[in-house]
């Protein structure tokens, strides 16, 4: 059975998050974790590193919404005579789209979550 910790290695070797604290990275990693497991086939080896990927990019995710909301970050800021902005909508469409190929190279583990049919007239 995988343990968060080994989730919170996996992110740890991005360089945009080894300055993140452990003390936060584990209770995401942990949600991330359990929510992946519940998507899990029921035989699929628990200790495939292949979980531990997928519960990483969903802690990513999850992560980069925490993040959002701390009174650090930024949207733009001036230095000198330069203006620096950041586009907080594409940034987060990168890292959804990053989570989603994830869940897509990993369909195999995942339970079938079932169809949607639409009608059009």
């Amino acid at each position: 059975m995988l343990e968060p910790t080994e989730v919170c290695a996996i992110l740890k070797e991005h360089a945009d998050l080894e300055d993140v604290p452990v003390t936060q990275l584990l209770p995401i990693c942990k949600r991330a974790l359990c929510f992946v497991e519940s998507l899990l086939k029921e035989d699929v080896d628990s200790d495939s590193p292949r979980i531990a990927a997928l519960a990483a990019a969903e802690a990513r995710v999850q992560l980069f919404v925490r993040m959002l909301s701390a009174p650090d970050r930024f949207r733009s800021y001036k230095a000198g005579d330069m203006t620096i902005q950041r586009d907080l909508e594409k940034e987060f469409a990168i890292e959804k789209a990053l989570r989603d190929e994830a869940f897509l190279k990993s369909a195999d583990i995942l339970k079938d979550g079932g169809f949607y049919f639409a009608a059009h007239s």
